[in-house]
């Protein structure tokens, strides 16, 4: 499986780079959302690994652009304990999963593995509708399976 991450910590760049090539994925790694956007444009990835503290370009920002340009893409977002809301928005505006700074690469792999992979594509085939919950902070529609 290919997999862009889009974090702008150098360290955190080694860790997952060399972590998630240790697990079998082909791995593509940039530091900002302009990045993002263009790799994700020019290549076939399964899974998007973003981080919502990017610099330059707002992390969600990012999210709803790759999400407008690849409905099929994987994406797991990373945040940091207290971005709650951010965590939320992003599930709302199309992120598969995330997980929490910091966390284990044996956690992401269970995330993003062979297995969770394939269940995320059959859900994504199936037909969405678009329901209005009246969620007090929410900022964007939430989704239900509909048959």
């Amino acid at each position: 499986m290919k997999v862009l991450v889009v974090v702008d910590s150098a360290k955190l760049q080694i860790s997952l780079s060399s972590g998630l090539q240790d697990l079998g994925y082909t791995v593509d790694v940039v530091a900002d959302g302009s990045e993002a956007i263009a790799y994700a444009s020019s290549g076939e990835y399964d899974i998007i690994i973003l981080d919502l503290t990017l610099p330059k370009n707002s992390s969600l920002l990012v999210l709803h652009e790759l999400r407008e340009s690849n409905r099929e893409v994987e994406i797991l977002i990373l945040s940091q304990p207290d971005q709650i809301h951010d965590r939320v928005t992003g599930l709302i505006q199309g992120a598969d999963d995330y997980l929490v700074k910091p966390f284990s690469i044996d956690d992401l792999h269970a995330r993003i593995g062979p297995a969770r992979a394939l269940t995320s594509k059959f859900l994504r085939r199936q037909r969405f509708i678009e329901l209005p919950l009246g969620f007090a902070h929410s900022t964007g529609p939430a989704y239900v399976l509909f048959r």
